[in-house]
């Protein structure tokens, strides 16, 4: 009996002890950022609750009640109703909260808010002094702003806040000569500042001494700013020496000394001290110098020769040409031979070259293999379902030449030959969704071929995106020209650029085509069925990624992602293939430069290129540049023969499309001359493609 009397008060409770349970309808709201059924942008709402007895009571509380409030219904027993409200979300984040009723609970989700940040500026360039400036903010969200160095600082009321706002920021003074640049931001964007740094000017006394062959010592004076570090740093020939500290700060004396000048050419060194060159001129020693033979000829496949040298005198061979190597002695005194060897010309031309012995020299001549190469055509548009096809060599008899694929789904035959021939190829059906690009490398000479992906009219690839004077497929600066390869994308026949109503800028819809980064249409220079030529709309400033598409005749492509660089840089060739001679300018008489017409060390050349991101003035889709030029905000470089140049001049080039930069450069003097001599353009950290030259003498 006690058995069953346990189960009893085990298995069983009593009605008194039942606990109370809600049901809630609707148990979860899914809630817009903006609600509609308020003035003040507030979502209201009804909660219908259902309880398990009439006798249970159902509190009503919210658990986030900053943004969440129960506005009736907040105590009651039984079944009955409960009204909240939900205030709008200023954040560009979405956020959940409760209320909870009894033992239930209901949820809240709320959509983020669609937040847009704009300042008035995003630039400032500022002196070495302190200096306080505002910007302003345009927005109807919550926003924060923080430096990100410590020279920038921010007031305590531009900190944070909700809607427009003014943004107080102050530049600390830059107490050293450097160039220094900051950042702070604000929302999403970032506002850029520039500071010059303190001013060194050096200022030496004298500047130039000319001292006999025999030599000599003296001293010369340094001047400068206090706090303005220089260093003394001898150039030009062995002979001279700094007898002094070479280094100090502000005001100082810097002593050298010149040995005797053996040779027989009078030579000229320097002293460089802050920028400022302290030049010394010494005269020749008095040399009669004879070379036999006084000219050597070599075959086309190169090859070795001497020639001997009587004198009394000291001398060093130099060739002046890079295709000349001197194998023997640097330096020798009194008589001697100097051996040398020659490369193989690989070029059609003939070249000469000479090998410099004190006043006298030695003529090098050498034959050139012709050899010029060609394709037809350069390109081809296939279909999803593969193609193939031929492709023409053109090259003169015994020529060598070699075809091979950059891509695993392109085929090519014969992979060599010699002279005039062709080359078939083959493309397999594309399995993928995406339209590709992939290339064959004949004689030299790049082929392109871009097939379309299963199904699709206009099509496009990230692969097919490239620098128009580089081809190189990579990240994406602002204002970069680019051409894009793909599939439908414009007319069957080219169509070149228009320009708008008023003449000033470069239409961005051509013969049905419409280039979009960002839903922004780009200015476009031309258009056809496989290929196009657009420039990057400088609205993708800031952004580490761009979503790309083509329209033509109203049909869009596929989206294609693309990192966004702040600099892309790449130089215009000769040739348009992106390597081999640059596309460069005599800066005197402006002929091209190319290896019947050379550069001048010392001259002044004009370089073009595309990449540079954003400018100062900010870049104007399009616009054709006059007026005020813009200037990249990043630091331009140039080097030639891996020295660095002086650059006269980067910025816009004058009455041509924005997102083409000119760069006037000085060809250093100590550039040894050659037909391909590597040129480079740096723009901040980003260089331009390797492979372009320039011919100097």
């Amino acid at each position: 009996m006690l058995y069953f009397l346990l189960i009893l008060l085990i298995g069983a409770a009593p009605v008194w002890a039942q606990s109370c349970s809600f049901g809630l309808e609707p148990s979860v709201v899914n809630v817009p950022a903006v609600g509609n059924a308020t003035t003040d942008g507030s979502t209201i709402g009804l909660i219908v609750v259902t309880a398990s007895s009439s006798s249970c009571n159902r509190p009503a509380a919210s658990t986030v009640p900053s943004w969440i409030m129960v506005t009736f219904g907040s105590t009651g027993t039984g079944n009955g109703s409960v009204g909240y409200s939900v205030v709008r979300n200023r954040a560009p984040f979405s956020r959940t909260g409760t209320i909870t009723i009894g033992t239930a609970v209901f949820t809240v989700n709320q959509a983020a808010a669609s937040c847009n940040y704009a300042l008035d500026a995003t630039t400032f360039n500022a002196g070495f002094a302190k200096v306080s400036r505002t910007v302003r903010l345009t927005t109807t969200c919550e926003w924060q702003a923080a430096s990100n160095v410590t020279w920038i600082t921010l007031d305590t009321d531009s900190i944070s806040g909700v809607g427009n706002a003014t943004i107080t920021f102050s530049v600390a003074e830059n107490t050293t000569p450097a160039l220094r640049t900051g950042t702070f931001a604000v929302g999403t964007q970032t506002f850029t500042v520039t500071q010059q740094g303190t001013p060194c000017n050096f200022q030496l006394g004298p500047a130039s001494v000319s001292l006999p062959a025999s030599g000599g010592s003296g001293s010369f004076s340094v001047s400068a700013a206090i706090g303005c570090e220089w260093q003394a740093t001898a150039t030009g020939f062995a002979g001279i020496t700094i007898t002094g500290s070479s280094s100090g700060s502000g005001v100082g004396t810097v002593a050298y000394s010149v040995a005797a000048n053996t040779f027989g050419l009078p030579r000229t060194g320097s002293i460089t001290v802050g920028g400022k060159t302290f030049v010394i001129n010494q005269a020749a020693a008095v040399c009669n110098f004879a070379l036999v033979p006084g000219a050597i000829a070599v075959p086309p496949a190169g090859g070795q020769g001497s020639f001997t040298v009587t004198t009394s005198c000291s001398w060093s061979p130099s060739s002046n040409v890079p295709w000349v190597t001197i194998t023997s002695s640097s330096t020798v005194t009194g008589n001697g031979t100097v051996s040398f060897t020659a490369a193989a010309n690989t070029g059609a031309d003939s070249r000469a070259g000479a090998i410099a012995v004190g006043t006298s020299t030695a003529l090098v001549t050498q034959a050139g293999l012709n050899c010029n190469y060609s394709i037809a055509p350069t390109s081809v548009a296939a279909s999803s379902l593969g193609a193939t096809g031929s492709v023409t060599v053109i090259a003169t008899s015994a020529c060598q030449w070699t075809a091979t694929s950059n891509a695993a789904w392109i085929s090519a035959s014969p992979s060599a030959g010699s002279g005039g021939g062709s080359v078939s190829y083959t493309v397999s059906a594309n399995p993928g969704g995406n339209p590709r690009t992939g290339t064959l490398t004949i004689a030299g000479q790049t082929f392109t071929v871009n097939q379309a992906g299963p199904g699709s009219g206009v099509g496009i690839s990230s692969a097919g995106v490239t620098n128009a004077a580089s081809y190189a497929a990579r990240a994406v600066a602002p204002g970069e020209i680019v051409t894009i390869f793909g599939t439908g994308i414009g007319p069957p026949t080219i169509a070149p650029y228009e320009l708008t109503a008023d003449g000033l800028s470069i239409a961005t819809t051509l013969a049905g085509t419409r280039v979009l980064f960002d839903g922004v249409a780009a200015p476009l220079l031309y258009v056809l069925d496989f290929q196009l030529s657009a420039i990057v709309p400088y609205s993708v400033a800031g952004s580490s990624s761009t979503a790309l598409q083509v329209e033509y005749n109203g049909v869009r492509s596929n989206v294609v992602s693309l990192e966004v660089a702040a600099a892309a840089p790449g130089v215009f060739t000769l040739d348009n293939s992106g390597t081999g001679e640059a596309a460069v300018l005599n800066g005197a008489d402006y002929t091209g430069i190319n290896k019947t017409n050379p550069a001048a060390r010392g001259s002044v050349i004009l370089i073009y290129a595309t990449g540079e991101g954003q400018t100062n003035p900010g870049g104007l889709d399009g616009k054709l540049t006059t007026g005020e030029l813009p200037r990249p905000v990043q630091r331009v470089t140039v080097t030639i023969g891996g020295i660095d140049a002086r650059v006269l001049y980067a910025g816009g080039a004058p009455g041509l499309v924005a997102g083409l930069l000119q760069i006037n450069a000085e060809v250093p003097a100590g550039v040894t001359p050659g037909d391909a001599v590597p040129l480079v353009v740096r723009v901040g950290d980003a260089a331009s493609q390797a492979g372009v030259t320039i011919a100097v003498k």
